[in-house]
């Protein structure tokens, strides 16, 4: 059995290239566009760490991340972001984010 990564955002073409990055070291991939989707994802089937985008349409990183917390799931999460707003930054490194 595979590790499972969920790559959650809304650019398509951050998501294939992510993926075309984590496949070949035998990672298995499931991609959603933005946090509702990531989260149905994530209580369907067993997810070992999600990369996470922070601005998304109908839910953000932040909103999803918050929701996994609050239900106590200790995934492993790294957040991605074009953004450059270090204090949004820092605020999910205190939520819990490994980078």
């Amino acid at each position: 059995m595979s590790t499972r990564i969920l790559i959650v955002d809304d650019d398509t073409d951050c998501a294939r290239f992510l993926t075309e990055a984590i496949e070949p070291w035998g990672f298995e991939v499931v991609v959603t566009s933005n946090g509702r989707e990531g989260l149905a994802v994530f209580h369907s089937m067993p997810i070992d760490g999600i990369c996470l985008d922070l601005e998304m349409p109908v839910m953000n990183g932040l909103n999803m991340l918050d929701e996994l917390r609050w239900e106590g799931s200790e995934v492993p999460v790294i957040v991605m972001s074009n953004e450059g707003d270090y204090m949004k930054l820092q605020k999910f490194l205190g939520e819990g984010v490994q980078d």
